[in-house]
């Protein structure tokens, strides 16, 4: 059995999908790690979620950056690996709910040109590859035992499938 707090780390915590987990999360008793890339506009925003996380009885530990960076990646996971140390928690839980890349058709319906290599290859390492890295660097450091990965997209709300 695990003892200690109950950590979630959340890719994309500060808004949609990502904070109203965080805030069931924390509701719940867990403390949330979350990354963001929010610049100083929606900042704001990131503190009221952290203070309402907190007033729930969260720890909490934000990190603003760009997720599918390699090099935030690990300064990231060597803070979070001391968070845990001196909390003696664990990682129980982790969403990927990065929304980020481009809603260009695949194929044109009409005179106007699709999706680039470029913007699709963007869109698949934020979207998908960086979920592969981040857990994969959490089991090279065994930060993520016995834990559940929860991975959440959107369609860019122009329809829903069934």
């Amino acid at each position: 059995m695990i003892s200690g707090r109950r950590w979630v780390l959340i890719l994309g915590a500060s808004s949609g999908f990502g904070a109203a987990a965080a805030r069931a999360f924390a509701r719940d008793g867990w403390s949330v790690l979350g990354i963001h890339l929010d610049r100083r506009p929606s900042m704001p925003r990131v503190e009221d979620l952290r203070a309402e996380l907190e007033a729930a009885g969260a720890e909490v530990r934000m990190y603003n950056g760009n997720a599918a960076s390699d090099e935030f990646r690990s300064q990231t996971l060597d803070d979070v690996t001391q968070v845990l140390a001196e909390t003696g928690g664990s990682i129980r839980a982790m969403l990927h709910s990065l929304a980020f890349g481009v809603l260009t058709p695949l194929v044109p319906a009409d005179e106007h040109a699709g999706i680039t290599r470029k913007q699709l290859e963007m869109t698949m390492d934020v979207m998908a590859n960086s979920l592969v890295y981040w857990v994969r660097d959490l089991v090279s450091r065994n930060l993520l035992s016995q834990a559940r990965v929860f991975a959440m997209t959107s369609e860019g709300s122009q329809a829903a499938w069934a």
